[in-house]
């Protein structure tokens, strides 16, 4: 869950009085030095340092973390931004939020895929400590400091989604997925609350980058907590031909997800309007209200209606083919232990050297916690906890809500995103400190 930031009010402490004094200053490289040092010195690259280990039977950060004088003072220079690359296979442990606060978890992965989809119930659990003293690593999360969590093996909290990008040129179709599947050469640089991803081939004539993000707008608590993802992919013909291209995404109607011995129905409809193309997502049953994840999910893409391709139901689970075909179904169900598939994509004319920009939008509608009574699970103990609901339920009524909000409201939420993102990077401070002062 993402963390709201807490302003401080400058205006108690004035040039003139003592904390503020030159006498009492220090120069600004020195106190980043001094101030920074400890907190962030495990986040680093260890480079010019000897490598340290990690003990079960002792303390999870070791008292001597053997810092050459070469890396310390690398701590005050500006560098160069951190991007991470398949080539030297840095992608399997990135998992970076990508959900509006207080929204639920939603991490998005380094070759692009979501995954950890915890949006559905709190989740939140500590355990009693195993010993006299609490350790990070015995924490349920915490284990996964030493140990961290595989993206692409994770089978917590997983809904079938992806994208795919499709082309033609002269007689010859080619489907590709946008994920490590599909390109050798992917590329991942994370400026919280934007990840940046590019995706390369020498086989594809096509260059992908993907702008991926929730709003984020400082002061403005309604638009920085939409349950939402917005999923920005630019297609640029690198070729020296004129190419029709596509893309496509599909999402599973997870409502429910732990669902048992209950007679329900899942249906996805496909509803339009608003600027966008929306497949719509719920659930009904006998007492399903009251289970553990009840709410409605959507996948959208914005843009001229015309243009799009929809489908409430796939028929198979080969999805990466199958987004692209021609299908007027307009509204499927399946029973709650079925798989339900919904889809949409687009397609666009390229001349060489030409770009386009795609929108895809994911929103989500879980305002109940349906925290299960357990042992171990204090946030029951909360007075009333039971009538709680999550902040954005006051702000929208359903998944298509948001993204009709999104869609109506879109330049001003990406423009007022990404203005925050390049001002906090326009910086001379080093790089690692701006990534850092956004990670814990």
């Amino acid at each position: 869950m993402k963390k709201q930031t807490k302003l401080i009010d400058q205006g108690k402490c004035l040039p003139s009085s003592e904390c503020c004094s030159s006498a009492s200053a220090l120069p600004r490289r020195e106190f980043m030095k001094l101030s920074s040092l400890g907190a962030t010195a495990l986040a680093f690259p260890f480079i010019g340092c000897s490598p340290v280990s990690y003990s079960k039977t002792g303390h999870l950060i070791p008292a001597d973390k053997k810092l050459s004088p070469e890396w310390i003072k690398s701590l005050t220079e500006r560098g160069a931004a951190e991007v991470y690359s398949s080539s030297k296979d840095q992608l399997k442990y990135i998992g970076m939020p990508i959900g509006g606060i207080c929204c639920g978890q939603l991490y998005i992965s380094g070759d692009g895929r979501l995954w950890l989809w915890d949006i559905f119930q709190s989740n939140y659990e500590r355990e009693g400590p195993a010993e006299e003293q609490w350790r990070l690593d015995q924490f349920t999360m915490g284990g996964l400091y030493p140990n961290p969590r595989i993206s692409r093996d994770s089978d917590i909290h997983q809904v079938s989604n992806g994208f795919a990008i499709q082309y033609q040129q002269e007689d010859q179709t080619e489907i590709i997925p946008l994920d490590d599947k599909g390109f050798d050469d992917i590329s991942f640089r994370g400026e919280y609350p934007i990840a940046k991803i590019e995706y390369k081939n020498e086989k594809v004539p096509l260059e992908i980058n993907l702008t991926a993000y929730s709003p984020f707008i400082p002061l403005n608590v309604k638009d920085s907590s939409i349950p939402t993802t917005i999923l920005n992919y630019e297609v640029h013909n690198v070729s020296i031909d004129d190419m029709t291209v596509g893309i496509g995404g599909w999402l599973e109607n997870r409502v429910c997800p732990e669902i048992q011995n209950v007679k329900g129905i899942r249906t996805n409809k496909v509803v339009s309007g608003d600027g966008k193309t929306t497949v719509f997502m719920t659930a009904s049953g006998d007492g399903l209200s009251k289970s553990k994840g009840y709410g409605n999910m959507a996948i959208s893409l914005l843009g001229d209606v015309t243009t799009h391709n929809s489908c409430s139901g796939l028929n198979n689970t080969e999805h990466v083919a199958e987004v692209f075909e021609e299908n007027e179904m307009q509204q499927s169900d399946a029973s709650l232990d079925e798989s339900l598939v919904g889809s949409l994509s687009t397609s666009f004319a390229l001349e060489p050297g030409q770009s386009k920009v795609i929108t895809f939008l994911i929103s989500w509608y879980f305002p109940e916690y349906n925290e299960p009574d357990s042992e171990g699970v204090q946030m029951n103990s909360i007075q009333d906890f039971e009538k709680l609901k999550r902040y954005y339920s006051l702000n929208f009524s359903d998944a298509n809500d948001v993204a009709a909000y999104v869609s109506q409201e879109y330049n001003r939420l990406s423009n007022a995103t990404l203005l925050w993102n390049r001002t906090w990077y326009d910086s001379s401070l080093p790089h690692w400190f701006l990534d850092r002062s956004f990670i814990s």
